[in-house]
């Protein structure tokens, strides 16, 4: 569901970006060929702001405002600003605000495809967390980078994620490792993004803590 959304998503702020683009243009150079495109497509126009808008807020919500990249709150940020200088900009027919929002609009394009939806890699110094548990180190990684679409338990499965409660499950801690370094990939389509950067303690961390959520 969440990639599905996600995809959509990327559209309709695509689909919006040509069309600002296109107006910024018609404004520059034909201001009455812009003020019949913007007559024609101020509906459309709305339609799918509204529904990239609440795309991006049903996205915050299944994956949590922490479980999303990065890039995503920039790019947010971004389309906060960008929105109002367009609708103040093609209203008063300034070109300078006009191409400013159409240029903010672009930039958003690139921090949507980057962000994509992979999950931020958070990293811990071992010296800062609490309790003399051993698996203490392994249960922050975790929640950090992995709770967002397993669950705190485990069994949260966001997404298609993995039941990592699962009792039967027979992956020891080095495959568990394997895939946070490498992911998941079906029939060409991800499942579970890569952990690159993460360096080998914190994979080995993450892995031995995920054996001890089967019940």
């Amino acid at each position: 569901m969440y990639t599905g959304l996600k995809h959509l998503h990327l559209l309709l702020i695509f689909l919006f970006v040509a069309s600002i683009m296109i107006k910024a243009l018609l404004l520059l150079i034909n201001q009455q060929k812009f003020e019949s495109y913007r007559k024609k497509t101020k509906v459309p126009e709305m339609v799918i702001t509204m529904l990239f808008l609440v795309t991006g807020v049903i996205m915050i919500f299944t994956k949590g405002w922490g479980g999303l990249h990065y890039f995503f709150h920039i790019k947010l940020f971004i389309m906060l600003i960008a929105i109002p200088l367009a609708i103040i900009g093609f209203k008063k027919k300034n070109k300078i605000l006009g191409l400013i929002s159409a240029f903010l609009f672009v930039i958003t394009i690139g921090f949507a495809f980057k962000a994509g939806d992979n999950m931020k890699e958070v990293h811990l110094d071992p010296s800062t967390i609490k309790g003399s548990d051993p698996l203490a180190y392994g249960k922050a990684m975790y929640e950090a980078n992995c709770a967002a679409c397993h669950g705190v338990g485990g069994a949260k499965q966001l997404d298609g994620a993995a039941d990592l409660s699962n009792s039967d499950s027979e992956y020891t801690a080095l495959q568990i490792g394997y895939i946070i370094n490498e992911g998941v990939v079906e029939e060409g389509v991800t499942k579970m993004n890569a952990f690159k950067s993460l360096d080998s303690t914190e994979v080995k961390a993450i892995s031995e803590y995920v054996i001890t959520l089967r019940k």
